[in-house]
């Protein structure tokens, strides 16, 4: 177990960077390999966490994990894992389907949207809760992570 460990902490230091907090990911990482909870870390259970550090998303949501914004793991098996489903909203009204938006005047898309808007005290809430979490990406405890492809389809 020693020797994975060695292991993790050599590839999130190469991975990450090195930083202070790093074996506390370790620990982390280790307590969530032993699947059956027996205090070793199986070939087996090794094999499946290592394959799965190699998804940067992956090990992304697991450096965040404490955070609100990010997907709660659900379970994994080999080098797949499950997070739960987050709902999404628009900030900008109701989502009118593609199929009748052809068919509505744009003054009636604009007051279905004024109605069904959440209310600005609620969008800028969600907007300050975005950026303090893009800043603790950026300046994180593990180092810094770079998003370059955000679409919704990558998370949650």
């Amino acid at each position: 177990m020693d020797e994975f460990r060695e292991m993790l902490l050599t590839f999130l230091k190469s991975d990450l960077g090195d930083q202070p907090s790093l074996s506390n990911l370790v620990n982390r990482i280790v307590i969530m390999a032993d699947i059956n909870q027996d205090g070793r870390v199986s070939l087996a259970e090794a094999k499946s966490v290592w394959a799965l550090l190699q998804v940067n998303e992956f090990l992304l949501m697991i450096s965040l994990h404490e955070k609100e914004h990010i997907s709660k793991l659900m379970g994994y098996c080999g080098n797949l894992y499950v997070t739960e489903k987050v709902p999404h909203d628009s900030l900008y009204g109701m989502e009118v389907p593609h199929i009748l938006q052809p068919l509505l005047p744009s003054a009636v898309l604009k007051v279905i949207h004024q109605w069904f808007a959440p209310a600005w005290p609620r969008r800028a809430k969600i907007t300050i809760g975005l950026l303090e979490f893009i800043e603790e990406i950026f300046h994180g405890t593990y180092g810094n992570f770079y998003i370059c492809d955000t679409s919704t389809k990558y998370s949650g």
